[in-house]
């Protein structure tokens, strides 16, 4: 029998689903690239902010803070590149507080002998005005050193 039957139908009723469908995978693929990208974001920030941290500190030791730290006690790569770092400022800070220890008595010591001259000068400026005193006042100088 060749019966032909001869359906119509409107193209965007056709082409419904596979509009949904296209829209369905735009959405889904757009809302994993904003998920790669946070991951991305979250796990590239864990990885540079201990190295920005330990370069902060090493600019700190370079001008001279030696008591500065890291601190960071992590068990992988940058955690021992910390502990080592730690290490070296806090035998660096010791060497650096032996070496300066008799420079800092000299300086105390120089400073104490100072006032010292300076505090017999006053004692010798004093005693000459009570000489002179007793002198105006006719009495023997008794004061003299």
């Amino acid at each position: 029998m060749g019966w032909i039957a001869l359906i119509t139908q409107d193209v965007k009723a056709a082409f419904a689903p596979a509009e949904r469908l296209k829209t369905l995978l735009v959405a889904v693929a757009m809302g994993t690239a904003l998920c790669v990208m946070a991951a991305v974001l979250v796990v590239s920030n864990r990885m540079t902010r201990p190295i920005v941290n330990m370069a902060r500190i090493a600019g700190e030791v370079a001008q001279g803070n030696f008591s500065a730290r890291i601190g960071r006690a992590a068990h992988d790569e940058l955690g021992a590149l910390a502990r080592a770092f730690d290490q070296m400022t806090e035998r660096l800070e010791k060497s650096v507080v032996s070496r300066d220890a008799p420079l800092n008595e000299i300086a105390a010591r120089t400073a104490v002998e100072a006032a010292r001259r300076e505090s017999n000068a006053r004692i010798l400026e004093m005693e000459k005005e009570v000489n002179a005193l007793l002198q105006e006042l006719g009495r023997p100088a008794k004061y003299s050193s």
